[in-house]
């Protein structure tokens, strides 16, 4: 968090849409110990299947928690949540998203898919176009055994791909993609 300064007494908005278990799924729960030690003056869960006409206008970062992609794209996309995101950047808001939250910030989710998954929920997503604030695709989560997978499908992707694990983030600011966290980033 060093990265984008003090957060101190700053609003938080917690997004759970994608997390099957909402605001009681141990990530979000995870996100609010972690804003609630850095001294942030208010932090609230918001789920935007539940409640798509929220107000995001008096929070200065607007977390969005993992879970599944295409719930979260839907029902970010239901709720014009782009705007909002907008609007939290052009008044110097901070956007932090993890897993599904960082997909929806590419172009498109599609690499969401790569990974096996005979259970996937799609949620009747056949639209994967994301929010493109990013100007690369993501692949998070990554492990040694996904490399595999990523080739095979880099050669048919229409973006520039990017991966991260776990440990590691990009820091996009004024137009500036800045890789953060420990270890190398990962390029195959």
């Amino acid at each position: 968090m060093a990265e984008i300064g003090d957060i101190k007494n700053k609003s938080v908005a917690i997004i759970t849409t994608a997390d099957e278990e909402k605001e009681a799924g141990k990530y979000c729960q995870l996100a609010f110990e972690q804003f609630k030690k850095m001294d942030c003056r208010k932090i609230d869960f918001v789920d935007l299947q539940a409640r798509p006409d929220y107000d995001f206008s008096g929070y200065d970062i607007v977390y969005v928690s993992g879970g599944n992609t295409f719930r979260l794209l839907k029902f970010t996309k239901a709720a014009n949540f782009k705007i909002a995101i907008e609007n939290l950047l052009n008044r110097g808001g901070i956007y932090i998203g993890v897993s599904a939250g960082s997909y929806i910030m590419c172009p498109s989710i599609k690499m969401s898919e790569w990974k096996p998954d005979p259970d996937r929920n799609y949620f009747g997503v056949t639209d994967f176009s994301g929010f493109n604030f990013a100007p690369f695709l993501l692949f998070v989560h990554y492990a040694p055994e996904y490399a595999k997978i990523i080739r095979e499908n880099i050669a048919n992707a229409k973006y520039p791909m990017r991966i991260l694990t776990d440990e590691q983030a990009f820091l996009i600011k004024d137009g500036q993609i800045k890789f953060i966290g420990d270890g190398e980033e990962i390029i195959l």
